[in-house]
């Protein structure tokens, strides 16, 4: 293998690398964000805003899925142009204390040659250069892109062991709250229906003398109600 496909197998080990590195950091920010939607469903388990009929669980699971949505889409946009051959090779230059764009034109020069310019020459500045990056494995030219995706996965880390704890806590302080909130966020479409209540009957009766008035009433939800009025004299069949 020649020193500059060699040089080319040592850029895309650092892009894989850090592009595992940024997965990781994403998906622990992900769960995070699944967190707090937990968090704010128990909340809201107890109130009106979680009765049956609500959107709110809807809400919520739509957030989820933008969540998820976004997340991908950073990791695409991350891997398309923050880790391009250029900015990668800025990054990797200055973890390896290269000058600026050496590793850029050797690798420039390894996938094309310019007229007048000897391959041999092309392989020795790539063999230079791969003895320099040679120093460092590649988690070591990551640089400072490296450095900052860690430290973000770990805050993410922090945070989603203090958001765990707190689901746990509040799982064993209220098991119903938590499986009610459980329900409504994996059936949103089943809480969304309107409640349908039994049907209710009341009848009244007053005596006005010789004479009584009667008062009866179906009601069920949803739908109209029904009520029927009727009067009699004694001994009278009831007229509505």
């Amino acid at each position: 293998m020649s020193p500059s496909a060699r040089l080319d197998e040592k850029v895309s080990e650092v892009r894989g690398h850090l592009g595992r590195m940024t997965a990781r950091a994403i998906g622990v920010w992900f769960a995070v964000g699944v967190s707090l939607v937990l968090v704010i469903a128990w909340i809201l388990a107890e109130s009106n805003l979680w009765s049956q009929g609500s959107r709110v669980p809807a809400f919520l699971d739509v957030l989820i899925l933008l969540g998820f949505t976004g997340s991908w889409l950073g990791y695409y946009l991350i891997i398309r142009y923050a880790l391009a051959d250029e900015p990668l090779a800025v990054v990797m230059e200055r973890a390896a204390g290269l000058s600026s764009g050496v590793l850029r034109g050797s690798i420039e020069l390894g996938r094309e040659l310019p007229g007048g310019v000897s391959r041999l020459l092309a392989n020795e500045a790539a063999s230079r250069v791969l003895g320099r990056l040679g120093e460092l494995g590649s988690g070591g030219l990551t640089g400072e892109l490296g450095a900052d995706i860690r430290f973000w996965t770990r805050r993410g880390l922090n945070t989603l062991m203090m958001l765990a704890l707190l689901l746990v806590i509040l799982g064993v302080a209220n098991p119903s709250r938590s499986s009610r909130a459980l329900v409504s966020l994996s059936s949103p479409l089943k809480t969304m229906h309107d409640p349908v209540l039994a049907q209710t009957r009341v009848d009244a009766r007053v005596n006005r003398g010789p004479q009584r008035i009667g008062c009866s009433s179906n009601s069920a939800s949803p739908g109209p109600s029904v009520s029927y009025l009727g009067m009699a004299s004694s001994g009278r069949y009831p007229k509505e």
